[in-house]
């Protein structure tokens, strides 16, 4: 049998949790979305996502991947590689999405203008 100062306990944790996710997904951060496009290991393209208004496409290495931006998102629009998990994996918008084309060795992180790409982000 639940005391009340279990309960209380799991409210509390309850009130801590939904706050977190809160502010991880409808956070005050001001800082533009930047797509950084990665690929074989190195920045090919840093996309400035709140500027994107219409919908653009962009061609990657030797034209085998294309991108597709809209309404600040982004997303793997062709890909050669075969399953096109990719393709499927639909839209990144929010900091700290990822989308990641493995055949093709080409990752989409977004971020914040103030975040910065290191060695461990690869």
């Amino acid at each position: 049998m639940l005391k009340k100062g279990d309960i209380g306990v799991i409210v509390f944790s309850l009130i801590i949790i939904i706050t977190i996710f809160g502010w991880r997904q409808f956070g005050n951060s001001k800082s533009p979305k930047i797509a950084t496009v990665i690929v074989n290991g190195k920045i090919e393209k840093r996309i400035r996502l709140d500027n994107i208004k219409k919908t653009e496409y962009i061609k990657l290495h030797n034209k085998t991947v294309v991108l597709k931006l809209e309404n600040g998102k982004i997303c793997f629009y062709k890909s050669k590689c075969k399953n096109k998990f990719c393709i499927k994996t639909g839209w990144a918008s929010k900091k700290g999405d990822k989308i990641v084309c493995v055949p093709e060795k080409t990752k989409i992180t977004i971020l914040d203008e103030s975040d910065r790409i290191d060695g461990l982000s690869y």
